[in-house]
């Protein structure tokens, strides 16, 4: 009996390439100008198609790439690319479309709301809840300190998935759903194309390490571990003693100084998060006046609740907290224009913070961030944007100058601090 080949029942087809989406309907129809996220003409989301290009990316230009522009032969070569790399694909360009499309966007890209909260939650408590329970097993020993990061690794995925789950309606449609994510997704890019300078910021970020350093360098503890858990915290800390006799400069010293290496890195990576954000919507002079004013207002609602006997509270917590308030503010002020998910965002913070602050209620200053988000609020309501088109407002000659003496006030408890804790 003869073998014949061409009749091989088992023989597995070739799958047939995917074919490029040739409908952006959903996409254009959001392009009505009313937002500069959604405004095809002046926005940079949306590249014009180069000559000569039928099939192509942008990538974006990184440290370890160029980027610019890739020719691919057909979509299956686009599809190659963001799968290896998408997190630089800027756009692509696909017959069909006279511009440029971010990937996300593309019609096989499915949006999901309430089923995409559950997922979330699965991926997330399965990713990092085995941690937190782990670190669970630690509470005999540290109890709030173990319980802290209990719950940010576990019940804080709780509340993201909630908050994911009702902002989409049980009866909304599918095409609804797209929409709000097509909505959000331009929004964030927006939002990072935009983005102000962050220099000042990142430079503070230094000073602040530098600050620290100089704590662990003056420490009397003898291990470098030591050091770092327990660095100097000198003349410089808030107490309320001292501040009664006239030490009044350490209301804002204070802000300058961290008493622990974990606490530098919490503040300065939500002070980095919080701070570009920020620049972003606004702009670095409001960014300095926020920043400044919630320190002072979260040391002096720490002043107003503090005992003599009170130990001293350092930390750049109320300040942070104030820019927290004040992002707020703004996003509750337009949210009909800002997408909820930053509002939710916000609100997880605000949530967060307060759940640290009740499991570590001992060697937390509540009344400091208390008193720095509600700082940031009222300066929101002071000098933030009134307008409905809250993306054209500038910082104008007054708020300029107001920032300038900030800067100036913040340049001085610098060098304050250094030279109390030398």
């Amino acid at each position: 009996m003869e073998n014949d080949d061409t009749e091989n029942s088992g023989t597995q087809q070739p799958k047939k390439p995917p074919e490029p989406p040739r409908d952006f309907s959903d996409v254009e129809q959001f392009l009505d100008g009313e937002t500069p996220w959604r405004d095809r003409e002046r926005s940079q989301l949306f590249p014009e198609r180069p000559a000569g290009v039928e099939f192509g990316v942008l990538l974006k230009k990184t440290r370890e790439a160029d980027g610019g522009i890739v020719r691919c032969r057909d979509f299956t070569e686009i599809q190659q690319i963001i799968g290896k790399q998408s997190q630089n694909v800027e756009v692509v360009w696909i017959p069909g479309s006279e511009f440029g499309i971010p990937w996300e966007l593309l019609p096989s890209t499915k949006f999901r709301g309430r089923e995409g909260a559950w997922n979330y939650f699965s991926t997330v408590a399965k990713s990092k809840g085995l941690l937190g329970l782990g670190l669970l097993a630690f509470a005999i020993y540290q109890k709030e300190f173990f319980l802290i990061f209990f719950a940010i690794f576990l019940i804080l995925p709780v509340f993201d998935a909630l908050m994911t789950w009702l902002a989409f309606p049980k009866n909304l449609l599918a095409r609804e759903v797209r929409n709000r994510g097509i909505n959000i997704t331009l929004f964030h890019k927006w939002l990072e194309k935009r983005g102000r300078s962050i220099k000042p910021l990142i430079g503070f970020l230094v000073v602040l390490g530098i600050v620290f350093l100089v704590q662990v360098f003056k420490s009397e503890q003898l291990s470098v571990f030591g050091k770092f858990m327990a660095p100097e915290i000198g003349e410089a800390a808030l107490e309320k003693k001292a501040v009664i006799a006239g030490e009044w400069w350490r209301i804002l010293t204070s802000g300058m100084l961290h008493g622990f290496i974990f606490h530098i890195w919490f503040n300065g990576s939500a002070l980095y998060s919080l701070g570009r954000c920020l620049t972003s919507l606004s702009n670095v002079y409001t960014l300095t006046i926020v920043f400044l004013a919630s320190v002072v207002g979260g040391s002096l609602a720490s002043l107003a609740f503090k005992t003599i006997s009170s130990g001293p509270t350092v930390g750049a917590s109320g300040g942070i907290l104030g820019l927290l308030g004040y992002l707020l503010f703004v996003a509750l002020r337009f949210r009909k224009t800002i997408p909820f998910d930053l509002t939710n965002m916000l609100i997880r913070n605000v949530v967060l913070i307060s759940l640290i602050g009740v499991l570590g209620a001992k060697f937390i200053d509540n009344a400091a961030h208390a008193g720095g988000l509600i700082t940031g609020i009222v300066v929101g309501a002071i000098i933030g944007p009134h307008r409905q088109d809250w993306w054209n407002q500038k910082a104008n000659v007054v708020t300029q100058a107001i920032a300038i003496v900030c800067g100036g006030v913040l340049a001085w408890t610098v060098y304050k601090t250094i030279i109390e804790i030398w």
